[in-house]
């Protein structure tokens, strides 16, 4: 069976579940992109409760059942078997790319931005984060707890890249 080309798509997430979504998302494997900006040292989301996937048809029905996300988007009526996923131009993610990079003093790059890591000790050791700064000795992550994301700073040395699944 010949491959089916990748493109992306966009999914719907449950209320403040974007990095959970991504998290589970990139343990199945797919690339994910959740574009945001700095605002007074506050993450602010370019799209609030949306995510963008690399996916393909075949790949598609497992978004359907990934924890932090509703519903994808479709731009289509039927059951969800025969629903196809809504294409976003490659153009709009690459320009989305250039417009919202992070942009912090942190310096050096232990994890890069989007790295999904596990975190090795403490209180919230074993739970999974997404990577939103890194420096040389500190890392800014995105952290899923009590049903809400919560930015936490870690040193390098508590942190190591989370494995897919």
């Amino acid at each position: 069976m010949p491959q089916t080309p990748s493109f992306w798509a966009c999914a719907m997430t449950y209320s403040m579940r974007e990095a959970e979504a991504v998290v589970n998302l990139r343990r199945q494997g797919f690339k994910t992109f959740y574009p945001f900006f700095f605002v007074k040292d506050r993450i602010v989301p370019a799209f609030p409760g949306y995510i963008f996937i690399l996916t393909d048809d075949h790949s598609w029905p497992a978004v359907w059942n990934t924890r932090g996300v509703l519903r994808p988007l479709t731009g289509a009526t039927g059951s969800t078997e025969t629903r196809k996923p809504a294409r976003v131009p490659d153009e709009f993610i690459e320009n989305m790319r250039r417009y919202a990079r992070p942009r912090s003093s942190f310096v050096g790059d232990a994890f890069p931005h989007g790295t999904v890591v596990k975190i090795r000790r403490g209180p919230f050791a074993e739970r999974t984060a997404l990577v939103l700064l890194s420096g040389e000795e500190r890392v800014r992550v995105l952290l899923h707890l009590l049903g809400r994301p919560h930015e936490v700073e870690f040193l390098v040395e508590e942190l190591e890249r989370a494995e897919a699944l």
